[in-house]
């Protein structure tokens, strides 16, 4: 699937089940709830424009896995996707991969960016520097803001108004996606040009 969305890169991906080269990229084994095999994907990829998380779906995994690779693996400019965010509204004793959806919420953590976002207005600070949140069904999408926008504002205020830009125009060199864990699809793609 990604191959079509993404013509000319090489596709790289984590499945928890196996390891495989393949002719327009590589899939390693990993766990995204392992920080160090997330470690290690960042040493053997690099950065990349675009990470999606389609992994667990278990929420306190995503917020994990989006602290680390957003500050981690994300380019300037780069996007973000969490899918299948539904799993925050189910019951917290429902049973997935073996873990229990819990009482974390994805829509709660990232509740407060709108006013992070606007950091220049309310006085919270942006550390992490997203540039937008933008709700889906059943996704989040977030901006990582460019480095070359940074200069113009005070460390920790950024401007809301900078866009993550469009996913699929064929314009990023690198993607990272994170797919879900005891099917046979890949746990973590990477793309590059």
């Amino acid at each position: 699937m990604w191959q079509e969305y993404f013509p000319l890169g090489k596709i790289y991906s984590m499945d928890i089940n196996e390891e495989l080269e393949t002719d327009r990229g590589k899939v390693y084994k990993g766990d995204q709830t392992n920080k160090d095999d997330l470690c290690r994907m960042v040493k053997i990829i690099g950065n990349c424009d675009v990470i999606i998380d389609d992994g667990s779906h278990i929420p306190q995994h995503q917020i994990d896995t989006f602290n680390y690779l957003f500050e981690n693996m994300l380019n300037n400019g780069g996007t973000y996707i969490i899918e299948d965010i539904e799993c925050t509204y189910w019951n917290p004793k429902n049973i997935m991969y073996g873990y229990e959806v819990g009482n974390s919420s994805i829509i709660d953590n990232f509740q407060s960016l709108p006013h992070k976002i606007n950091s220049e207005f309310s006085n919270l600070k942006n550390h992490q520097l997203i540039s937008s949140v933008t709700y889906f069904k059943n996704c989040i999408i977030l901006g990582l803001i460019p480095a070359n926008f940074r200069v113009f504002f005070k460390p920790g205020h950024l401007p809301f108004s900078i866009m993550s830009g469009v996913l699929l125009n064929g314009l990023y060199d690198c993607l990272l996606c994170l797919m879900p864990f005891k099917i046979r699809l890949p746990l973590l793609i990477t793309y590059r040009l």
